[in-house]
């Protein structure tokens, strides 16, 4: 057993003296890896071993020296997603981030086109409320106000009283599977409360499709936005390759 990554290729061609179909197939007929892990086009045929594939395109890049090559690489654990981008023997590798769509009330709506996962496994589930400042709400900062909430949205919804704690906590046995439709019927009674719902990994399943799985959910006065888990890279310019 090996650890497997699934890469594609892209070119950046600063003349016409090759096209990338050609330079793929010279890639492609020169090593055995590249042969099978990449398709003609450069797509992802299958995942691979490729263990030595900075080493091997380090040495490749430098038959082409004009050209950008762009390696992307997405492995089986969901963290693992890059981009490496070589030129005449160097190399920068950037690692993705994931991320989030922060809070727009602009971008609140009645009903949200974006659609998420709630395929729960491998995943739990947070609450946290926000007061119209911004600032998150909890035990400590306010302790009345929040767990009078909490306790109120317990007796509203029998979905809200089974997952959560009288603290506003998920229990992982349990689902709200109807918090999007009670919370936007609920957050009306606070229109000056955000009302944020999220799902994180747990460890228990660390694979590509984890991704799908993460989101946030804001809720405010009887709308809503959704953000989808999105991947992020920091910007690429030439002077970065070594």
């Amino acid at each position: 057993m090996g650890y497997y990554t699934e890469y594609a290729l892209d070119l950046v061609l600063h003349n016409n003296l090759h096209s990338k179909e050609e330079i793929v197939s010279d890639l492609r007929k020169s090593n055995e890896y590249a042969e099978e892990a990449l398709n003609a086009d450069g797509t992802t045929q299958c995942e691979h071993t490729w263990y030595k594939c900075e080493e091997d395109f380090s040495a490749f890049s430098k038959k082409y020296p004009d050209i950008l090559f762009i390696l992307f690489g997405e492995g089986q654990n969901y963290k693992d997603k890059w981009k490496c981008y070589f030129k005449n023997g160097k190399y920068k590798k950037i690692h993705g981030e994931l991320d989030f769509e922060p809070f727009s009330p602009e971008k609140l709506s009645e009903r949200s086109s974006v659609r998420v996962s709630e395929e729960s496994y491998g995943v739990s589930y947070f609450l946290s409320l926000q007061d119209s400042n911004g600032k998150e709400l909890d035990e400590d900062s306010d302790g009345k106000k929040y767990l009078d909430i909490i306790k109120d949205m317990r007796k509203s919804f029998n979905g809200a009283n089974y997952a959560l704690t009288v603290r506003g906590y998920f229990i992982d046995e349990y689902e709200w599977f109807h918090h999007q439709v009670n919370l936007l019927d609920f957050s009306k009674k606070y229109p000056q409360i955000l009302f944020i719902i999220g799902s994180e990994p747990t460890g228990a399943r660390e694979d590509g499709r984890m991704v799908s799985r993460l989101w946030r959910k804001y809720f405010r006065d009887g709308k809503l936005q959704v953000s989808a888990a999105f991947w992020s890279f920091d910007d690429f310019n030439e002077d970065m390759l070594r």
